[in-house]
């Protein structure tokens, strides 16, 4: 129970002297994380984080050697987690420490002493500058002598190993007795009997929702859900679905398919989503037949055969609906796109509003052409921006998209694009203002970026109306709205063609709003040309987030993805060593969706260290920037990794558990990424306006791509 597990902390860190370190050797998705956080903020204690793995060094720990970002001709030790929290009196929370290589933990050894010498880590160079967290002064070292660096260990420094039990799931190393006698072991269960653990977790999913919802009671849904966790997580019930599983292509060990309190959360925080959509919060009978199908696309998740997934359907509706009620179809509704929602199957997704402000226009702009402007006006270049996001709102609307296909204008750098177009004329050429600018180039700039690459001429009619009306609305310009035609409309510099919307693709993006709710990892499954990134590639539109997408392969390395230090010269022309970051922290910083494609085909060792990347509450600490704190994590970065049949088990089993698998079986002929769906969907609307060229060139591209 998490009470008395918190009472035993407690009681630990008093009992023993300075010297003894805590060990949590405990099994998975219990808490072992939030009971050390709760137990800190108890103490009010700073608690550093690092997540083990083989593929950590003593450099990671303790710090390396670098130059002072304040002087950057200064090198010296940047001192790292193991030091900062020895000399400052924090918590240092490692988890998988088992995973850590032997001889890391053995000069872990060197934290038991009361005085910790530097040298071996400084080489002589010195420390760089560091303050307390908690007094903001810089640490006191013992004697006189600059270069024998001896620090004293604070009373409240704590060293904390967490890890999973040693078994043929987790196939964990063990530890040596020199190391675990410094430790003192402590279990973390839900309890020994299945009515302490259905307890627990119902107080888990009450508390959970009525810190939403302090006013609603949920006691029968807790009750009906906790019965529905513990008869799918059972032997007979797995049995079963192992059964069921063999006929799956992707995994070959059904490690995967464990079934954790961790659904129970993630069905939890999907109900609060429910409700708080509805237009009177409640939970009340006639809401549990589309809770019953949260549950079963929570739960079946965790499964790759279709069969495996209607056993888990029924299971939920027997439990939630007591088999009173026939479970209601999933018919998905139109795709509705506003301002800053997005209504996919009634389910409800924040969509992004980017932050644009004129300056970050003005920057887009080259200084050659800014010196060709006399008088460059805010409200002139927010025209353009407005103008930019309704058309981008407009193409994503869901009855344009039925009927013409779903046009990636975000991820195609649009609004530069735009803005370049509109200036680059004037490069050479003196004019008075930025309104004299877009009264003579925003129209067929506009045109140029948002309608010339729409192939469908009724579409491209559709566009060009709602241009049209845009344009009336900006009433203190004078633009020439006679050029708004389709035989006005300019040669595209980009082609690109939509993607075709279809029942199967709706239905599996609502499984994976599902997981943007609960913000968990996504993990596409399937054979090649299923879809995978089409799907990703939609999803992204309709919320209005950047896409980056990273290929892997067996010789990816983590520097590939993390960055890495690289020497270059300042301005002084002084050597210096500068920090770049890689795909994954520019994303964590400022947010969109990371696609880690073909994530099965990396290293073990590399997974290792995405490991903290792919988990529910993502953290990231550049170690390899001698940095010690997580990077903040920003709400709308998403983490979707995909993945075509597996070979290699050793490396299926590295995949975390705490990613939502889909699986894609959608078949080529009807899918949406199919090159000959796409033409035939053009063809169809191009034959109703009767453009015989076009036509003609659609059905070459439909015989050429059978």
């Amino acid at each position: 129970m998490s009470l008395t597990q918190t009472e035993r902390w407690t009681l630990l860190g008093r009992s023993f002297p300075p010297l003894q370190f805590t060990e949590t050797c405990c099994w998975k998705e219990v808490g072992k994380t939030m009971l050390t956080l709760y137990a800190a903020h108890l103490s009010r204690q700073v608690v550093l984080r690092f997540n083990g793995s083989c593929n950590s060094t003593v450099e990671d720990l303790f710090g390396a050697i670098t130059n002072d970002k304040e002087n950057a001709t200064t090198f010296g030790l940047a001192p790292g987690p193991a030091i900062l929290a020895y000399m400052f009196g924090y918590w240092l929370y490692i988890d998988e420490a088992n995973l850590l290589k032997e001889e890391l933990v053995q000069t872990l050894n060197c934290l038991v002493d009361d005085v910790l010498s530097l040298n071996q880590f400084t080489k002589g160079l010195g420390m760089l500058k560091c303050t307390s967290a908690y007094t903001n002064q810089p640490p006191h070292f013992l004697g006189d002598n600059e270069h024998a660096l001896l620090v004293n260990r604070h009373p409240n420094f704590r060293l904390i190993f967490a890890q999973n039990p040693r078994n043929k799931r987790y196939n964990r190393e063990k530890h040596s007795m020199n190391i675990l006698s410094n430790f003192s072991s402590l279990d973390v269960t839900w309890g020994d009997s299945m009515q302490e653990k259905k307890q627990e977790w119902q107080i888990i999913f009450e508390e959970t929702f009525e810190r939403v919802f302090p006013n609603i009671s949920c006691t029968e849904l807790a009750k009906r859900a906790v019965a529905f966790h513990a008869d799918i997580s059972s032997d007979t019930a797995m049995k079963e679905l192992t059964k069921m599983e063999s006929n799956g292509d992707l995994f070959e060990h059904h490690h995967y398919m464990e079934l954790t309190v961790r659904e129970l959360k993630r069905f939890v925080a999907v109900a609060c989503n429910y409700v708080t959509m509805q237009e009177h919060p409640s939970v009340e009978e006639d809401s549990f037949p589309q809770l019953a199908i949260f549950m079963s696309s929570v739960y079946g998740a965790r499964f790759q055969t279709s069969e495996a997934r209607a056993f888990v359907k029924s299971l939920a509706k027997r439990h939630l609906l007591n088999n009173d009620v026939d479970s209601p179809s999933f018919n998905p509704d139109p795709v509705v796109v506003e301002h800053n929602a997005v209504y996919l199957c009634g389910l409800k997704m924040e969509r992004n509003e980017a932050v644009i402000n004129a300056q970050t226009i003005k920057d887009m702009i080259s200084s050659e052409i800014r010196k060709s402007i006399e008088q460059i006006d805010g409200d002139d270049l927010m025209c353009v921006v407005r103008l930019h996001n309704e058309l981008v709102l407009f193409l994503s609307q869901g009855q344009f998209m039925n009927e013409y296909g779903c046009y990636d204008f975000v991820n195609r750098d649009s609004l530069n694009r735009l803005v370049q177009l509109v200036f680059s004329p004037f490069a050479n050429e003196p004019i008075e203002s930025t309104e004299k600018v877009l009264e003579e180039t925003l129209v067929p700039s506009l045109m140029r970026v948002f309608v010339a690459p729409i192939r469908c001429v009724e579409a491209q009619e559709m566009v060009l109306n709602k241009l049209e009306t845009l344009l009336d609305k900006e009433n203190a310009y004078n633009f020439e709205l006679d050029g708004l035609r389709v035989s006005k409309i300019p040669n595209a510099d980009v082609n690109f063609d939509p993607i075709v919307l279809i029942p199967e693709m709706i239905e599996n993006a609502k499984e994976c709003i599902i997981a943007f709710w609960l913000r968990i990892p996504l993990m596409l499954c399937g054979p090649s040309n299923a879809g995978k990134l089409v799907l990703l590639r939609f999803l992204s539109v309709i919320m209005n987030v950047d896409m980056t997408h990273m290929f892997l392969s067996a010789d990816t390395e983590v520097q590939d993805m993390i960055g890495l230090t690289i020497p270059e010269k300042d301005s002084e022309e002084n050597m210096i060593l500068r920090w770049h970051d890689g795909h994954l922290p520019r994303v964590m910083k400022k947010g969109g969706m990371l696609v880690f494609d073909n994530i099965l085909a990396l290293k073990s060792s590399v997974l290792q260290r995405l490991n903290p990347v792919l988990e529910e509450r993502p953290s990231l600490v550049l170690t390899e920037n001698n940095e010690v704190s997580p990077i903040p994590n920003p709400r709308k970065f998403m983490r979707c990794g995909s993945a075509n049949k597996g070979h290699d088990a050793s490396i299926r089993k590295q995949i975390p558990h705490g990613t939502c698998p889909i699986q894609l079986t959608v078949s080529l002929h009807h899918s949406s990424t199919s090159p000959s769906a796409t033409k035939l969907h053009l063809l169809m609307h191009m034959m109703v306006v009767g453009n015989f060229s076009q036509t003609l060139t659609a059905t070459i591209c439909v015989l050429y791509f059978p």
